[in-house]
């Protein structure tokens, strides 16, 4: 007996891991937010501590986004094969234009921690 199970379930199998990882992440982040607000707000935070989470907070969720693009744009790729439709063929380069869009969203992340004094700025 043969399991035989046909390309395009791979694929909604491929695209539900991904958006449970989005889903997972999106709602940490939140949380991580909510709880961070709820710390600067219980006035037991020095200052300079506050003043240093709020930078790090600014480009935070950048980072999480840029991060999340590695899991959102194969569905792209996965959706391409299942209805092969002309203006998702870009998904099937992705390989080729994801690490320039990549480094180019991260040099902008670091140029914006360098300008406002993050602590993260290497």
């Amino acid at each position: 007996m043969q399991l035989v199970i046909s390309n395009n379930l791979i694929n909604y199998i491929f695209i539900g891991i991904h958006v449970i990882v989005i889903v997972t992440v999106l709602l940490n982040l939140t949380m991580i937010r909510v709880a961070v607000a709820i710390g600067l707000a219980s006035g037991k935070v020095s200052d300079q501590d506050k003043k240093q989470t709020t930078l790090v907070m600014q480009t935070m969720g950048l980072r999480i986004y840029l991060g999340l693009l590695y899991w959102v744009l194969p569905i792209g790729l996965y959706l391409q094969r299942i209805v092969e439709i002309k203006y998702l063929y870009i998904f099937v380069w992705l390989p080729l234009w994801y690490p320039i869009i990549y480094y180019l969203i991260e040099s902008h992340i670091k140029r914006k921690e360098k300008r406002i004094g993050s602590p993260l700025a290497e």
